[in-house]
Protein backbone atom coordinates (compact mmCIF):
# COMPACT_ATOMS: atom_id res chain seq x y z
CA UNK A 1 0.00 0.00 0.00
CA UNK A 2 0.93 3.43 -0.82
CA UNK A 3 1.80 5.71 2.43
CA UNK A 4 -0.53 9.22 1.82
CA UNK A 5 2.28 10.47 4.27
CA UNK A 6 6.05 10.47 4.75
CA UNK A 7 7.90 11.38 8.01
CA UNK A 8 11.03 12.37 7.96
CA UNK A 9 13.08 12.50 11.59
CA UNK A 10 17.26 12.95 10.89
CA UNK A 11 18.74 12.13 14.73
CA UNK A 12 22.10 12.05 16.02
CA UNK A 13 22.83 10.91 19.44
CA UNK A 14 19.33 11.01 20.94
CA UNK A 15 18.58 7.20 21.34
CA UNK A 16 16.43 7.94 24.99
CA UNK A 17 14.11 10.81 23.71
CA UNK A 18 14.44 9.80 20.07
CA UNK A 19 12.89 6.33 21.31
CA UNK A 20 9.98 7.77 22.95
CA UNK A 21 9.24 9.88 19.58
CA UNK A 22 9.03 6.92 17.36
CA UNK A 23 6.22 5.48 20.13
CA UNK A 24 4.12 8.09 19.96
CA UNK A 25 3.87 7.30 16.18
CA UNK A 26 2.41 3.83 17.50
CA UNK A 27 -0.55 5.53 18.46
CA UNK A 28 -1.79 7.41 15.99
CA UNK A 29 -5.37 8.27 14.89
CA UNK A 30 -5.35 6.70 11.38
CA UNK A 31 -4.07 3.19 9.98
CA UNK A 32 -0.59 3.03 10.61
CA UNK A 33 -0.73 1.65 6.62
CA UNK A 34 -1.35 5.32 5.54
CA UNK A 35 2.25 6.55 6.53
CA UNK A 36 5.78 6.01 6.90
CA UNK A 37 8.98 7.25 8.86
CA UNK A 38 11.77 7.63 7.24
CA UNK A 39 14.44 7.58 10.50
CA UNK A 40 17.96 8.86 8.84
CA UNK A 41 20.48 8.27 11.69
CA UNK A 42 23.60 10.95 11.27
CA UNK A 43 26.27 8.83 12.57
CA UNK A 44 25.11 8.29 16.06
CA UNK A 45 27.18 6.11 18.37
CA UNK A 46 24.75 5.83 21.45
CA UNK A 47 22.55 2.34 20.82
CA UNK A 48 20.71 4.17 18.02
CA UNK A 49 20.83 1.31 16.05
CA UNK A 50 20.01 -1.33 18.52
CA UNK A 51 17.39 0.69 20.17
CA UNK A 52 15.67 0.59 16.70
CA UNK A 53 16.46 -2.96 16.09
CA UNK A 54 14.26 -3.77 19.17
CA UNK A 55 11.17 -1.73 17.67
CA UNK A 56 8.47 -3.35 16.34
CA UNK A 57 6.10 -0.57 14.73
CA UNK A 58 2.93 -0.91 13.31
CA UNK A 59 4.15 1.50 10.52
CA UNK A 60 6.81 1.22 7.53
CA UNK A 61 9.91 2.32 8.75
CA UNK A 62 12.81 3.28 6.66
CA UNK A 63 15.89 3.29 8.70
CA UNK A 64 19.30 4.76 7.00
CA UNK A 65 22.48 5.22 8.88
CA UNK A 66 25.08 7.94 6.88
CA UNK A 67 28.29 9.29 8.06
CA UNK A 68 27.97 12.60 9.95
CA UNK A 69 27.01 15.16 7.32
CA UNK A 70 24.62 17.17 9.25
CA UNK A 71 20.65 17.60 9.00
CA UNK A 72 20.10 19.22 6.01
CA UNK A 73 21.83 16.33 4.01
CA UNK A 74 19.56 14.21 6.42
CA UNK A 75 16.68 15.43 5.86
CA UNK A 76 17.35 15.78 1.95
CA UNK A 77 17.85 11.68 2.39
CA UNK A 78 14.61 11.51 3.43
CA UNK A 79 13.03 13.32 0.79
CA UNK A 80 14.86 11.14 -1.57
CA UNK A 81 13.68 7.87 -0.13
CA UNK A 82 9.86 9.42 0.62
CA UNK A 83 7.21 7.65 -1.27
CA UNK A 84 4.45 9.78 -0.31
CA UNK A 85 3.19 13.23 -1.73
CA UNK A 86 2.72 14.60 1.44
CA UNK A 87 5.84 14.68 3.45
CA UNK A 88 6.10 15.74 7.88
CA UNK A 89 9.16 17.03 9.18
CA UNK A 90 9.66 16.56 12.99
CA UNK A 91 12.57 16.23 15.08
CA UNK A 92 14.33 13.50 16.84
CA UNK A 93 13.20 15.17 20.34
CA UNK A 94 9.95 15.82 19.70
CA UNK A 95 7.18 13.56 20.74
CA UNK A 96 3.55 13.99 19.19
CA UNK A 97 0.08 13.72 20.38
CA UNK A 98 -2.19 11.21 18.55
CA UNK A 99 -3.96 13.29 16.04
CA UNK A 100 -0.42 14.46 14.61
CA UNK A 101 -0.82 12.95 11.20
CA UNK A 102 -4.53 13.07 10.58
CA UNK A 103 -4.20 17.11 11.54
CA UNK A 104 -1.48 17.71 9.21
CA UNK A 105 -3.11 15.10 6.35
CA UNK A 106 -6.73 17.36 6.53
CA UNK A 107 -4.76 20.78 7.61
CA UNK A 108 -3.96 20.02 3.21
CA UNK A 109 -7.02 21.79 1.51
CA UNK A 110 -5.19 23.10 -1.15
CA UNK A 111 -2.21 22.28 -3.32
CA UNK A 112 0.62 25.28 -2.15
CA UNK A 113 0.54 25.27 1.65
CA UNK A 114 3.05 24.60 4.09
CA UNK A 115 1.61 23.51 7.55
CA UNK A 116 2.82 24.69 11.38
CA UNK A 117 1.88 22.44 14.10
CA UNK A 118 2.85 24.42 18.02
CA UNK A 119 6.09 23.17 19.13
CA UNK A 120 6.25 23.15 22.90
CA UNK A 121 9.14 23.28 24.59
CA UNK A 122 9.62 20.45 28.22
CA UNK A 123 12.25 19.82 30.34
CA UNK A 124 9.98 16.69 31.30
CA UNK A 125 11.98 13.58 29.64
CA UNK A 126 9.78 11.05 31.50
CA UNK A 127 6.71 12.61 30.56
CA UNK A 128 7.15 15.57 27.91
CA UNK A 129 3.47 15.39 26.70
CA UNK A 130 2.42 17.19 29.71
CA UNK A 131 3.57 20.12 29.31
CA UNK A 132 1.63 23.49 28.75
CA UNK A 133 1.86 25.54 25.83
CA UNK A 134 3.52 28.59 27.03
CA UNK A 135 4.19 32.74 25.36
CA UNK A 136 7.94 31.08 24.52
CA UNK A 137 6.51 28.97 22.35
CA UNK A 138 4.70 30.62 19.71
CA UNK A 139 7.42 30.69 16.45
CA UNK A 140 6.72 33.17 13.97
CA UNK A 141 8.52 31.39 11.02
CA UNK A 142 7.42 30.71 7.89
CA UNK A 143 8.83 27.25 7.35
CA UNK A 144 10.08 25.05 10.50
CA UNK A 145 10.86 21.79 10.37
CA UNK A 146 10.33 20.79 14.35
CA UNK A 147 7.15 20.15 13.00
CA UNK A 148 5.96 20.82 9.65
CA UNK A 149 4.00 19.65 6.57
CA UNK A 150 4.39 20.34 2.56
CA UNK A 151 4.08 18.36 -0.84
CA UNK A 152 7.68 17.12 -1.64
CA UNK A 153 7.27 18.51 -5.01
CA UNK A 154 7.61 21.90 -3.77
CA UNK A 155 10.82 20.73 -1.48
CA UNK A 156 12.01 19.72 -5.00
CA UNK A 157 11.24 22.78 -6.93
CA UNK A 158 13.49 25.08 -4.37
CA UNK A 159 16.15 23.41 -4.37
CA UNK A 160 16.26 21.06 -1.22
CA UNK A 161 18.43 22.14 2.01
CA UNK A 162 21.49 23.86 1.51
CA UNK A 163 23.79 20.95 2.82
CA UNK A 164 26.60 23.34 3.39
CA UNK A 165 24.84 23.73 6.89
CA UNK A 166 26.16 21.43 9.15
CA UNK A 167 24.94 22.00 12.77
CA UNK A 168 21.63 22.94 14.42
CA UNK A 169 19.53 25.47 12.73
CA UNK A 170 19.45 28.00 9.55
CA UNK A 171 19.25 25.33 7.08
CA UNK A 172 14.85 25.15 7.32
CA UNK A 173 15.17 29.11 7.70
CA UNK A 174 17.13 29.25 4.61
CA UNK A 175 14.80 26.84 2.60
CA UNK A 176 11.53 28.83 4.06
CA UNK A 177 13.01 31.94 1.97
CA UNK A 178 12.90 30.07 -1.28
CA UNK A 179 9.76 28.32 -0.53
CA UNK A 180 7.84 31.75 -0.07
CA UNK A 181 9.37 33.00 -3.37
CA UNK A 182 7.37 30.31 -4.95
CA UNK A 183 4.30 31.76 -3.80
CA UNK A 184 3.33 28.93 -0.99
CA UNK A 185 1.21 30.00 2.26
CA UNK A 186 2.11 28.54 5.67
CA UNK A 187 -1.16 27.82 7.84
CA UNK A 188 -1.36 26.67 11.83
CA UNK A 189 -2.00 23.12 12.36
CA UNK A 190 -2.85 23.81 15.86
CA UNK A 191 -4.63 20.12 16.51
CA UNK A 192 -0.83 18.65 16.10
CA UNK A 193 0.92 19.45 18.88
CA UNK A 194 4.71 18.22 19.53
CA UNK A 195 6.84 18.11 22.51
CA UNK A 196 9.87 19.29 22.41
CA UNK A 197 12.58 17.96 24.86
CA UNK A 198 15.21 19.63 25.89
CA UNK A 199 17.41 20.12 29.20
CA UNK A 200 16.49 23.60 31.03
CA UNK A 201 14.29 24.41 28.74
CA UNK A 202 13.09 27.44 30.06
CA UNK A 203 16.51 28.82 30.85
CA UNK A 204 17.62 29.58 27.34
CA UNK A 205 20.03 32.79 26.72
CA UNK A 206 19.26 35.38 24.47
CA UNK A 207 21.64 37.48 22.77
CA UNK A 208 21.06 40.84 20.28
CA UNK A 209 22.55 40.19 16.96
CA UNK A 210 23.55 43.49 14.77
CA UNK A 211 24.69 43.51 11.14
CA UNK A 212 28.53 45.29 11.43
CA UNK A 213 28.42 48.53 10.40
CA UNK A 214 24.27 48.72 9.14
CA UNK A 215 22.40 50.70 11.98
CA UNK A 216 20.10 48.25 11.84
CA UNK A 217 17.86 47.47 14.49
CA UNK A 218 19.05 44.52 16.72
CA UNK A 219 17.03 41.24 16.55
CA UNK A 220 17.06 38.69 19.17
CA UNK A 221 18.60 35.11 18.85
CA UNK A 222 18.61 32.58 20.99
CA UNK A 223 22.29 30.66 21.79
CA UNK A 224 21.78 27.38 21.79
CA UNK A 225 23.80 24.79 24.03
CA UNK A 226 26.38 22.63 23.12
CA UNK A 227 25.24 18.88 22.33
CA UNK A 228 23.20 17.42 19.35
CA UNK A 229 23.20 19.22 16.14
CA UNK A 230 24.14 22.47 18.42
CA UNK A 231 26.83 24.64 17.59
CA UNK A 232 29.49 24.92 19.82
CA UNK A 233 32.28 26.76 18.22
CA UNK A 234 32.25 30.78 16.44
CA UNK A 235 32.98 30.61 12.84
CA UNK A 236 32.79 34.00 10.24
CA UNK A 237 32.41 31.69 6.88
CA UNK A 238 29.24 30.01 7.24
CA UNK A 239 26.32 32.31 6.32
CA UNK A 240 24.68 30.83 2.75
CA UNK A 241 24.37 33.54 0.35
CA UNK A 242 20.83 32.38 -0.78
CA UNK A 243 19.68 33.05 3.80
CA UNK A 244 21.43 36.53 3.58
CA UNK A 245 19.71 37.11 -0.03
CA UNK A 246 16.32 36.73 1.88
CA UNK A 247 17.80 39.53 4.10
CA UNK A 248 18.77 41.80 1.47
CA UNK A 249 14.71 43.48 1.76
CA UNK A 250 16.20 44.43 5.04
CA UNK A 251 19.77 44.63 5.00
CA UNK A 252 21.85 46.87 2.82
CA UNK A 253 24.53 45.61 1.02
CA UNK A 254 27.61 46.93 1.29
CA UNK A 255 31.12 47.49 -0.89
CA UNK A 256 33.81 45.28 0.10
CA UNK A 257 36.67 46.86 2.77
CA UNK A 258 40.21 45.11 3.33
CA UNK A 259 39.44 43.83 6.86
CA UNK A 260 35.81 41.89 5.75
CA UNK A 261 36.74 39.79 3.08
CA UNK A 262 33.09 38.46 0.99
CA UNK A 263 31.57 35.41 2.48
CA UNK A 264 31.50 32.07 0.46
CA UNK A 265 30.45 28.79 1.31
CA UNK A 266 29.68 25.64 -0.48
CA UNK A 267 26.76 23.45 -1.19
CA UNK A 268 25.62 20.02 -2.29
CA UNK A 269 21.92 20.47 -2.54
CA UNK A 270 20.31 22.22 -6.03
CA UNK A 271 19.64 25.26 -4.92
CA UNK A 272 19.99 28.43 -6.72
CA UNK A 273 22.76 30.52 -7.52
CA UNK A 274 21.90 34.08 -7.42
CA UNK A 275 21.62 36.32 -3.98
CA UNK A 276 23.68 39.68 -3.15
CA UNK A 277 27.56 39.71 -4.40
CA UNK A 278 29.11 40.97 -1.09
CA UNK A 279 28.08 41.33 2.51
CA UNK A 280 29.88 42.06 6.02
CA UNK A 281 30.42 39.28 8.17
CA UNK A 282 28.10 39.73 11.31
CA UNK A 283 30.33 40.95 14.59
CA UNK A 284 30.80 38.74 17.52
CA UNK A 285 28.07 36.21 16.59
CA UNK A 286 28.34 32.25 16.63
CA UNK A 287 27.70 30.97 13.33
CA UNK A 288 27.14 27.65 12.22
CA UNK A 289 30.40 26.51 9.65
CA UNK A 290 30.24 24.54 6.42
CA UNK A 291 31.90 21.12 7.20
CA UNK A 292 34.54 19.68 4.32
CA UNK A 293 33.13 19.09 1.23
CA UNK A 294 35.10 16.55 0.94
CA UNK A 295 33.47 14.09 3.81
CA UNK A 296 32.67 10.92 3.15
CA UNK A 297 28.61 9.66 2.86
CA UNK A 298 28.37 5.85 3.19
CA UNK A 299 24.80 4.37 3.90
CA UNK A 300 23.62 1.45 5.55
CA UNK A 301 20.11 0.55 5.88
CA UNK A 302 17.28 -1.44 7.68
CA UNK A 303 12.94 -1.65 6.41
CA UNK A 304 10.94 -2.46 9.43
CA UNK A 305 7.58 -3.17 8.17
Amino acid sequence: MQPRVSIIIPTYNRRIILEKALRALFHQTIDPQEYEVILIDDGSADGTYEMVQSLNPPYHLQYRRTERRGPAAARNLGIELARAELIIFIDSDIVVNDRFVAAHLAAHTADNLIGHGPVIHTDNLDNPTSAHFKVTDISRAFFATGNASIKKKHLVEAGLFDESFVEYGWEDLELGIRLRRLGLRAVKVPEDRGYHYKKEAHRGRRAYVVPAGTGARPHRRRLLPEGPYHAGAAHDDALSPHLLAGCAAHVRPLAPSSGHPPLSGTARSKRPSSGPALFRPLDHVPLLCPRDAGDAAGHSSREIS
